[in-house]
């Protein structure tokens, strides 16, 4: 009796060893699981989109003069320990609490690192340090999409499809690299809009209004043909940091060289008052000025690089 016992336990065992090897020979031959598994080994990353760049009446450019840099970060101490010192203080908190991450991460740094053995992708930066004509440019909001002034204005052809460059990484269960990332090019159709505006015009006439007034404006027009040199507005404020100016009580959002006709600032450039006598009537004497609507190298809806 326990002779049998023996071999119906024996039977069960090579039974269910029989299924395993089954069963593993089904995984192995199923494609879809293969291709599940390496999917789940690459990582996909987005860089900063392109965004078409404001041009002065010359064809230089108002923003976008500045390059930033995003550090391509993988988990441990490694790039936390290398990184800290070279971003700012929104991304040394991403780095501390990143540094035990399951995958890899871009953390904006501002310089090249490449030299400390991180892989690094240049993009532009919208504002410089002394940004231009910021009441009339406008600014970002959190989805790079124009939210005042010009930017907004212009929204549609600045900001294309939106599409990306990404960075496809090969990456362990650890979340390390396997081979180096592959950067992916895309074609946002972004473009790039003229203006009427002399960079150095501009900044001359910003350098004035910080050495001579608190709140006022300056506006310089080509005394040939009226076409707006340079528009200046006190007190400024950071575009990239809009927060701190939303509740000042000097105004530094208001374009004060144009606040009788703010009703009209979003009307198309070129087009046609909203009445005679009218305030977007009065508009149209100075923003079809201010856009060009041609240039040999540079047309107002042509194929610029946005950085």
């Amino acid at each position: 009796m326990s002779g049998k016992r023996v071999l119906v336990l024996y039977g069960a065992l090579l039974f269910c060893f029989a299924t395993v090897v089954c069963r593993l020979y089904w995984l192995c031959s199923d494609t879809a699981y293969g291709a599940r598994a390496a999917a789940q080994s690459v990582v996909t990353l987005r860089l900063p989109a392109r965004r078409g760049n404001f041009y002065d009446h010359r064809g230089q450019l108002l923003t976008g003069q500045t390059t930033r840099w995003m550090a391509l970060c993988v988990p441990g101490e490694g790039s936390y320990a290398r990184l800290f010192a070279y971003t700012d203080a929104a991304g040394q908190a991403a780095l501390y609490q990143k540094r035990n991450a399951a995958s890899p991460f871009l953390l904006e740094v501002d310089r090249d690192v490449s030299a400390l053995g991180v892989s690094c992708w240049p993009t532009a930066r919208r504002s410089s340090a002394a940004p231009l004509a910021v009441q009339l440019l406008g600014y970002l909001d959190g989805e790079n999409h124009g939210a005042a002034g010009l930017e907004a204005a212009f929204d549609e052809l600045l900001t294309g499809s939106g599409a990306g460059d990404t960075l496809l990484c090969t990456v362990n269960a650890q979340g390390k690299l396997r081979a180096e990332p592959t950067l992916t090019p895309a074609d946002s159709g972004a473009v790039g809009v003229q203006l009427t505006l002399s960079r150095e015009i501009q900044q001359t006439a910003e350098a004035v209004a910080n050495e001579t007034m608190q709140s006022g404006c300056i506006l310089v027009l080509d005394t040939a043909n009226a076409k707006v040199r340079a528009c200046v507005s006190r007190p400024g404020y950071d575009p990239e940091n809009i927060s701190a100016s939303l509740n000042a009580p000097d105004s530094p959002l208001l374009e004060r060289a144009f606040q009788c006709l703010c009703r009209g600032l979003g009307v198309q450039a070129g087009g046609g008052g909203s009445g005679a006598g009218g305030r977007g009537e009065r508009l149209c004497l100075h923003l079809p000025r201010l856009v060009r609507g041609g240039w040999p190298d540079l047309p107002l809806c042509g194929r610029h690089s946005p950085w």
